[in-house]
Parts: C-alpha cells; sequence; structure tokens
C-alpha cells in the first residue's frame, strides 16, 4: 500500500509535465490526448493484473446480532445523526433560497 501512496504524488506530477510536453510540442492536441489515455490505460492495466483476490469473509452470524453491534457503535450513530442534520439544514437552506 505504501507503493500506491508514493506513486499519487509522482503521478501528479510527472502527468501535467507530459501533457504540457506534448500539447506544446510536435504532437497535434489530439495525439497528445490519446498518448494520455494510452499512458494511464497501461498503468491501470499493470494495476489490474498485480492485484491478487481476497479470501472470503467467514459468516458472521444472525443479522441481528450484526445490527446490534452497528447500532451500539457511538461514532457510527454520531456520523449518522450529523448526516440527518446536515442534510435537513441543507434542504432548508434550498427551500429559503427558492423563496
Amino acid at each position: 500500500m505504501s507503493l500506491v501512496a508514493s506513486g499519487v504524488p509522482f503521478g501528479a506530477i510527472t502527468h501535467p509535465i507530459m501533457l504540457n510536453r506534448l500539447l506544446n510540442g510536435p504532437a497535434s492536441f489530439s495525439r497528445g490526448v490519446l498518448t494520455s489515455a494510452g499512458f494511464v490505460s497501461a498503468l491501470l492495466l499493470v494495476a489490474c493484473l498485480s492485484m491478487r483476490t481476497r479470501a472470503l469473509p467467514k459468516p458472521s452470524g444472525n443479522y441481528r446480532a450484526v445490527a446490534r453491534t452497528c447500532y451500539r457503535d457511538v461514532p457510527f450513530i454520531l456520523m449518522t445523526a450529523w448526516y440527518v442534520i446536515l442534510r435537513i439544514t441543507g434542504l432548508a437552506m434550498l427551500r429559503a433560497d427558492r423563496s
């Protein structure tokens, strides 16, 4: 995972430089975009080929036991309540803007 995380800043630096040189260089816009798409597709192919499947998780029992543990989890309850509050206030703000 650290290899993937270290590749993100490298790609964020090299990709715009590559596009700038392709678009302002001898290649036209369409060739530059096609080259960029090919580069991204090749990297995606390498990423897909290097992945492994996970083992299936063990069955965790019945649904009620799992739901009971989720609803007793304090961070889950706080995030759910905060989401509902934000949705309600956001909708109220949108309705106030329309009138």
